[in-house]
């Protein structure tokens, strides 16, 4: 008698109900590989199957609570380990690709349902870079064109981001006194934008630049908020420095409410420990630029004027009006200080208006005053109307020098 390979028999038996299993599986993701690819002549199977992207790529079958079954498709990117997007994170990302997956409705029929990219961590958690239909979109054009083959590529696309160069040790220890457009000699054939970049990742600072400016400073999208952190500006860039304005809140984003009113165009201001070049931080003031400080006054648009520093508490009181315009003024009409002529008739008549030591408020001198003010404050965008106080200013400078 013929004897029996009982354990045999089983193994056969037991791949039989497996592949019996399997078949309807089988059956569903054959009719969704053979739906056409987002209103193109491909197929799913010719646009899925062949990507240069994917490592690996799997087809699975599930349902779901409400019992409809799901046909899902997996593509595994090629370069996460030594993608530059996902270079530090935390927690470390050890996967990424993209998920379609066509749902069967009751008349058993397969619809496309949902579509994401998305990166796995080595925690467990997961996030989704774009989903739904505008990552079905997005995602269709890339699998079509077939070019991208690498996580960064796929996602520089998607984000409309450029690819960020790959961190790099500086050549040597960077002094915290190297200005910041001065980076790049610490990074071979880096430019100074993305030496700056890496300048302040080697410092532990995380920036989030958006591009860099004419004199080659990282702009710093003002969110720097330790001036310690910064590398400084050279002085020579620098055409203005003002103290930070009293109570004013350090942060260096509540400083761009003041303009100043003459900056060129390739030139810096600082305020405070904080340098701007026109809308964006750059650096920190380094104390040849602090020891430079000059006061300021705004008018109501928040332009600033730099004045002296003696100069500045009284020109605040007096509406950015400098205290000794009068003053001013007078030398530039030729006027020198003058022993006080005394009062003519016409200067002493009890029936004239009376300035400053009862000084007419109406005398040729004081008229020029008058115009001069005028002029300059409409040179200004200021409001050229003249006080009470500050007729009797222009009376006291024109009675000092008699006229």
């Amino acid at each position: 008698m013929k004897r029996i390979n009982y354990a045999l028999l089983a193994f056969v038996t037991f791949a039989a109900t497996l592949a019996l299993a399997g078949c309807g599986d089988d059956k569903q993701v054959a009719e969704v590989k053979a739906m056409a690819f987002a209103d193109t002549n491909m197929t799913v199977d010719n646009a899925l199957d062949t990507r240069k992207i994917c490592d690996s790529v799997k087809w699975s079958v599930f349902q779901d609570d409400r019992k409809q079954t799901t046909v899902q498709y997996d593509c595994n990117y090629k370069g996460v380990d030594d993608s530059a997007f996902l270079q530090g994170e935390s927690p470390k990302a050890v996967t990424a690709g993209d998920v379609w997956q066509w749902t069967y409705d009751a008349s058993g029929s397969p619809t496309l349902t949902g579509v994401s990219m998305v990166v796995r961590h080595d925690d467990g958690s997961t996030h989704d870079v774009i989903s739904g239909g505008l990552a079905g979109q997005m995602l269709s054009k890339l699998i079509v064109d077939n070019t991208v083959e690498d996580y960064d590529h796929i996602f520089a696309s998607v984000a409309g981001r450029r690819i960020p160069l790959k961190y790099q040790e500086p050549s040597s220890p960077i002094p915290d006194s190297t200005y910041g457009n001065k980076l790049a000699q610490f990074y071979q054939g880096l430019s100074s934008g993305d030496a700056a970049v890496f300048a302040y990742r080697q410092k532990k600072v995380n920036v989030q630049p958006v591009g860099t400016d004419a004199l080659g400073y990282l702009d710093l999208n003002n969110e720097v908020a330790n001036p310690a952190d910064l590398y400084p500006v050279d002085p020579a860039d620098v055409q203005l420095q003002f103290p930070l304005p009293q109570g004013d809140s350090e942060h260096p984003s509540e400083r761009l409410q003041y303009t100043p009113r003459d900056l060129a165009e390739n030139k810096l201001y600082c305020m405070g420990d904080y340098c701007f070049d026109h809308n964006n931080l750059v650096g920190r003031a380094p104390q040849e630029v602090l020891a430079k400080e000059s006061g300021f006054v705004t008018d109501g648009m928040g332009k600033v004027t730099p004045v002296a520093q003696t100069q500045q508490a009284t020109q605040q009181d007096a509406n950015a009006q400098p205290a000794s315009l009068g003053q001013a003024l007078a030398q530039a009409q030729g006027m020198t200080a003058q022993p006080t002529a005394p009062a003519s008739a016409s200067t002493t008549d009890s029936d004239l208006p009376t300035g400053s030591q009862d000084w007419p408020t109406s005398t040729p001198c004081i008229k020029k005053l008058e115009d001069a003010y005028r002029k300059d404050r409409q040179a200004h965008g200021l409001d050229d109307t003249i006080s009470m106080d500050q007729d009797n200013d222009f009376a006291s400078t024109c009675k000092t020098v008699g006229q």
